[in-house]
């Protein structure tokens, strides 16, 4: 079972339609980087989080609550 910092990305990102590379843009990391995030290799670190939030406008409680009520 992929972590849910997986999810929350993969979640994000697809309801963006973006592409990895263009959600690696957006969030200024490698493409890699999310790459990795989304198949549970690595897990998010606490200033690419914060862009997340920032990027969504929401707080991670609450992406974390709309990846498991999508589940």
């Amino acid at each position: 079972m992929k972590p849910v910092s997986s999810k929350i990305f993969v979640h994000v990102r697809q309801e963006r339609n973006l592409s990895q590379a263009a959600f690696a843009r957006r969030l200024e990391v490698h493409q890699s980087t999310i790459s990795k995030i989304e198949k549970g290799i690595h897990r998010p670190r606490i200033g690419l989080t914060r862009k997340l939030e920032q990027l969504t406008q929401k707080k991670l409680q609450d992406l974390i609550r709309l990846v498991r009520e999508a589940e």
